[in-house]
């Protein structure tokens, strides 16, 4: 059983140190389950690289961040639902 409370916390105290954090555990472990109980799917701030086109946006990193940052809200809109009571 994985221990899902854990691994949020650790991603929640991960997203304060760094923008960027990467889940890489095995197939079938349940990060998407993870990510998606931190951002929704449609968050600019969620990458799905098994889904080929955002993997093709993100051959220039640069200005697909920077496009949908601009675009959508960028991350301050992400940290700030984060933040709402009784979210984590």
């Amino acid at each position: 059983m994985v221990d899902r409370a854990r691994y949020l916390k650790a991603i929640c105290t991960a997203l304060k140190r760094s923008l960027v954090v990467a889940l890489l555990w095995p197939r079938q472990y349940g990060k998407t389950t993870l990510a998606r109980q931190i951002l929704s799917a449609d968050s600019v701030n969620y990458f799905d690289l098994e889904d080929p086109a955002v993997a093709a946006v993100l051959e220039q990193p640069m200005t697909a961040l920077k496009a949908s940052a601009v675009h959508r809200g960028g991350l301050e809109a992400d940290l700030a639902d984060l933040r709402a009571p009784g979210r984590l």
